[in-house]
């Protein structure tokens, strides 16, 4: 793995497979880059790092993760970005950092 890759941090590529009910791995590469790309939809919109959870990550931030990236790797050409993002605003309102 090159130093410039990122891992996921929130869930396991073998979860979320099992949450979107996905068999085989010849999607392995797409599914990932759409889990990070949720991730980091997801620490944006709580205004700050995943990595600052100091214990475990609380289970609405998980689903919220989980919900994202398998909406973005079904519907690839993008048309559900904007509903998506107030999705997770919603979902993660109590989580979000009062200052940002």
């Amino acid at each position: 793995m090159a130093a410039a890759e990122k891992t996921l941090q929130v869930v396991t590529l073998d979860e979320l497979k099992l949450y979107a009910r996905i068999d085989g791995d010849i999607d392995d590469a797409t599914l990932t880059s759409c889990a990070l790309s949720a991730e980091d939809t997801v620490s944006q919109i709580l205004g700050f790092p995943l990595s600052e959870f100091e214990e475990e990550i609380p289970d609405i931030v998980r689903q919220t993760v989980f919900v994202l990236a398998t909406r973005r790797y079904e519907n690839r050409l993008g048309e559900t970005l904007l509903k998506d993002a107030a999705l997770a605003r919603n979902l993660l309102v109590n989580y979000r950092d009062k200052k940002w």
